[in-house]
């Protein structure tokens, strides 16, 4: 769905399990787009302020402890550009 709305993005997939990042492999084969896995507990991750354009999140942060999303909510807002976006679904 992203891919479509901004045909042109590159991704950065994060996900702890190497199972998920396997099917996302699987699904985004067929992506010409620059794809980075990274896998990752999303509490440890580090990215330089201004990185992203959109941060999106799938069912992915229902069970972090609330102090843990707290922490990485303001950390994605680091480092999201200006203007840029948080998605959560």
């Amino acid at each position: 769905y992203t891919l479509k709305q901004f045909p042109t993005a590159s991704l950065t997939v994060v996900d702890l399990s190497h199972e998920m990042l396997e099917k996302t492999k699987e699904r985004l084969a067929d992506a010409v787009k620059p794809v980075t896995f990274v896998q990752s507990n999303f509490t440890a991750l580090q990215f330089n302020p201004g990185s992203f354009d959109l941060i999106v999140s799938s069912l992915a942060l229902h069970h972090l402890h609330d102090e843990e999303k707290e922490t990485l909510y303001r950390q994605m807002f680091q480092w999201l550009k200006p203007a840029g976006q948080f998605r959560c679904a």
